[in-house]
């Protein structure tokens, strides 16, 4: 972690004297007459005092209208001018305290400043739009501090610093941006290998990571993605496979990519479409809901240079793919395929549209949004995977899996019934368009013993007899529906280790020295019906 500098603190400050002049005229006055009081809409309002009850109540009338109002002292949060001030960090708050956190955030996230700092942590507010030039990065001074090509090696006019002098330039405004926090990382990375002083001050450790928490729907994947981003460029910027080229006239230049750094950067962002596909689901708060967590490592040579990048998940929501609550769907991989796998596939896997199916279907749910296209996204979906060093064959293989895994999931069974002789008939698969042999020869097993397993269960005794128990229907349902989270899941795994063959085979036998990592974590959600999965993770 890293602070502020001198030089930023002393001008947040004298802005904060010309809002205090503004904003809080008299300020003693204000201070003893004003108290934050709970609001019904935004959980907090700055309130008037009018008196004091007997009881040692407090009678207030909120600033946004209404009437008097008691509140017991337990209730209210003392005010202090500072509170009114548009803060770039609210830890420099007086009196900091839950009330005047939540005011502060609301009044920025009005003018689309969705990104404050408490400290060293940065507060995000996802607004559910664009704003225009949040996220453009200024090459121009990237490359100002970062640079060190050298200019004989690159036929371009930019700038000539040595590592140290780079760490030694006025560094980036500290404004409150998910950049600013990746910066900050990869200052501490450099710091810490180059052995600087602030290094050795701060004792800071060359691997650094950086935590993404919040609730579904803050917008913790997208915030991950833009900080993959800004990293990637510094390195380029940092190697000299990034430079901006002199546009003459006192034009500004365009930015240059070696073809080899600018590869990398493609298939680094190019694995978030696969695991999105497959580990991403519409729910009632997100469209776009990440139901896993993920640890990312950007892996750095001795020269800062970006060898390749590790992915562990963690937490799949396995539950997921058998039970979806009303209003939301599956992970998007199985309506991309059912809506855009083309004809002569469709034919030979059996597939029909995802309301045929209850994988899809259970959620009442079949579309993301007018906005979304399940079909367009399968394409990509399939040139993300031939990217990443997906073969022909294991594509096919892929798409038969999940193909078995949708007609696994519409597998229905007879009711058990008790014979006029006493004997108990046990349930059977019902027919069905594609049968348990069929699905057998998807998933590459026999089927005779695929049906066994899923309509009986072997019992062994202690002394070694073995005796078939035949199952009830939901026995038999709760098998299936085991079966298909076991074989989802190590389908994911798979394309997790696929995914960081691909990437460290970027690294061409260049040895990684150090790391970034970027932790996404699941996100909070309250549902209606709450898995396993989600309460460890709302516990966590």
């Amino acid at each position: 972690p890293t602070t502020t500098t001198t030089t930023t603190t002393t001008a947040i400050m004298a802005d904060d004297a010309a809002a205090m002049a503004v904003a809080a005229p008299g300020d003693a006055a204000m201070a003893v007459d004003r108290v934050w009081v709970p609001h019904p809409t935004h959980v907090w309002v700055l309130a008037k005092i009018t008196r004091e009850t007997d009881e040692g109540g407090i009678v207030a009338v909120p600033v946004t209208g209404g009437g008097e109002e008691e509140f017991a002292p337990s209730e209210v949060y003392p005010f202090d001018p500072s509170h009114v001030l548009d803060l770039d960090d609210i830890s420099r708050f007086n009196n900091l305290a839950e009330a005047p956190l939540l005011d502060c955030l609301r009044r920025r996230f009005l003018k689309d400043q969705i990104y404050t700092h408490v400290g060293d942590v940065l507060i995000s507010l996802n607004p559910y739009k664009r704003i225009p030039l949040l996220y453009d990065l200024d090459m121009h001074a990237l490359v100002g501090r970062y640079n060190d090509a050298i200019e004989e090696e690159h036929d371009a006019d930019v700038d000539v610093l040595e590592p140290e002098q780079q760490q030694q330039r006025a560094p980036q405004s500290e404004r409150p941006h998910v950049y600013t926090v990746a910066d900050r990382a990869f200052r501490c990375l450099t710091s810490a290998r180059l052995g600087s002083a602030a290094a050795e001050d701060h004792k800071v450790k060359p691997n650094q990571s950086i935590i993404i928490s919040g609730e579904s729907g803050a917008g913790k994947t997208e915030a991950s993605k833009h900080v993959m981003r800004y990293l990637i460029s510094v390195s380029q910027i940092m190697t000299g496979d990034l430079r901006i080229v002199d546009g003459g006239d006192g034009e500004d230049g365009a930015h240059e990519k070696d073809d080899a750094a600018e590869f990398i950067e493609h298939m680094l962002l190019e694995s978030n479409v696969i695991l999105e596909a497959f580990g991403n689901a519409k729910t009632m708060r997100n469209d776009n809901s990440s139901r896993f967590g993920k640890y990312i490592r950007l892996l750095y040579s001795d020269d800062f240079r970006i060898t390749g990048a590790e992915t562990e998940h963690f937490l799949l929501e396995r539950s997921r793919l058998v039970s979806v609550a009303t209003g939301e769907r599956n992970y998007h991989v199985f309506y991309q395929i059912t809506q855009g796998v083309a004809d002569e596939e469709r034919e030979a896997l059996h597939l029909g549209l995802p309301e045929t199916f209850r994988l899809c279907s259970m959620g009442e749910t079949l579309h993301v949004s007018e906005r979304v296209d399940d079909a367009g996204e399968w394409e990509n979906t399939v040139r993300a995977l031939e990217l990443l060093g997906v073969s022909p064959e294991e594509l096919a293989a892929t798409k038969v899996f999940l193909a078995a895994l949708l007609h696994l999931g519409n597998m229905d069974f007879s009711d058990t019934k008790l014979l006029s002789d006493g004997r108990t008939e046990p349930c059977s698969i019902l027919p069905a368009e594609v049968g348990v042999m069929e699905v057998a020869e998807m998933l590459g097993t026999d089927g005779k013993h695929l049906r066994s397993c899923i309509v009986s269960r072997m019992i062994t005794s202690g002394r070694g007899s073995v005796a078939v128990k035949h199952l009830t229907r939901e026995e038999c349902i709760a098998n299936v529906n085991g079966c298909i989270k076991f074989l989802y899941t190590n389908l994911f795994s798979w394309l997790v280790r696929k995914i960081n063959h691909e990437h460290g085979a970027l690294s061409k036998g260049t040895q990684a020295t150090s790391f970034i990592g970027i932790l996404d974590v699941f996100g909070f959600e309250i549902m209606r019906h709450n898995s396993f999965e989600q309460l460890c993770i709302n516990f966590a």
